[in-house]
């Protein structure tokens, strides 16, 4: 699954999965994190930063 924050990035991800390296089963969810993040019952897991 290729995601990103706006699906911009994503589909990039899956053209060179998909188009150029030939990998069958990928998937882009093309509302990525904005429209999943849009319902409240919608599972999102945080964690701690990147400090590095």
């Amino acid at each position: 699954m290729s995601y990103c924050n706006t699906g911009h990035w994503a589909s990039a991800n899956w053209f060179v999965l998909h188009e150029l390296l030939g990998y069958e089963n990928v998937k882009l969810y093309d509302v990525s994190m904005v429209g999943w993040t849009m319902d409240p019952k919608r599972p999102v897991e945080m964690g701690e930063p990147n400090k590095g």
